[in-house]
C-alpha cells in the first residue's frame, strides 16, 4: 500500500535484507538490530500517537475519552445486556488460554525464540530479568500507542464507508477495519510519517529475524 509493491514483493525484499544481516551478524547481530528496531518502533508509534491525539479534530486525551463513539468502549466491565459484547467476553478467555499454550514461542516452557534468548543470556539473572522486561514491554507498553490511534480513528473514520470515501482509488480488498491505523497516519507531517514508516518496517524485519 505504501510503496505500490505487491504483498509478495514486500515480503521478498524485507526477507532478503533480514536474511543477509542475520547471516552476517549471527545471533549477536540479530539481538543488536532487534534492540535498535524496538527503539525505533516505540519512538515512531508514541510520537505518532501524541501528534494524532493533539490534532484539533481529536482535541487531546480528555476530549477523546468523552466522545460517545469512544466512551462506550472504555468501561472496564461491559454491558452484559448487550449480546454483541457478551459473546466475545465468553470467547476471549478461551482464546487467551489456547493462545498461551499453543502460540509459537510462548509455550509454558518458554520454547522457540524466548528459549533461544534466555539461553544466550550471560547468566540466569540476566535471562530472568530480560524475559520479565520483554513481557512488560511487549504486552503492557507497546500496544498503547496503537490503541490510542485506533480510538482516535473512531472519530475521524467512524464507519467503513468513511474510509471508502477518504480513499476512493484504493483497492476494495483493503477497505477493512484494520485500514483505520494506516489511514490515521496520513495526517502526519512528512518527517514524522517517514519515522513511523521506518518503525513499521523495523518491526516487520525484527519479526522476520526472530
Amino acid at each position: 500500500v505504501m510503496f505500490g509493491l505487491s504483498a509478495f514483493e514486500t515480503l521478498f525484499y524485507a526477507s532478503l535484507v533480514t536474511v543477509i544481516y542475520s547471516t552476517l551478524g549471527g545471533l549477536k547481530g540479530v539481538l543488536l538490530t532487534d534492540f535498535i528496531q524496538f527503539i525505533i518502533a516505540m519512538v515512531g508509534s508514541i510520537w505518532a500517537a501524541s501528534f494524532i491525539i493533539n490534532m484539533p479534530e481529536i482535541g487531546g486525551l480528555e476530549n477523546l475519552f468523552s466522545v460517545p463513539e469512544v466512551a462506550h468502549k472504555m468501561p472496564m466491565l461491559p454491558d452484559f445486556n448487550n449480546l454483541d459484547v457478551l459473546v466475545p467476553l465468553l470467547i476471549v478467555p478461551l482464546a487467551v488460554q489456547w493462545w498461551s499454550v499453543w502460540y509459537p514461542g510462548a509455550e509454558p516452557g518458554g520454547g522457540g525464540y524466548i528459549a533461544q534468548r534466555m539461553l544466550a543470556a550471560k547468566n540466569e539473572k540476566h535471562a530472568t530479568w530480560a524475559t520479565l522486561f520483554f513481557n512488560f514491554a511487549h504486552y503492557a507498553l507497546r500496544p498503547w500507542p496503537w490503541i490510542l490511534i485506533g480510538l482516535a480513528s473512531l472519530i475521524i473514520f467512524p464507519t467503513i464507508d468513511s474510509l471508502r470515501d477518504a480513499f476512493p482509488t484504493l483497492n476494495e480488498s483493503f477497505i477493512k477495519h484494520d485500514l483505520s491505523y494506516p489511514a490515521m497516519l496520513t495526517f502526519l507531517p512528512a518527517g514524522l510519517l517517514g519515522i513511523v514508516v521506518t518503525s513499521l518496517i523495523a518491526a516487520f524485519m525484527s519479526t522476520i529475524s526472530t
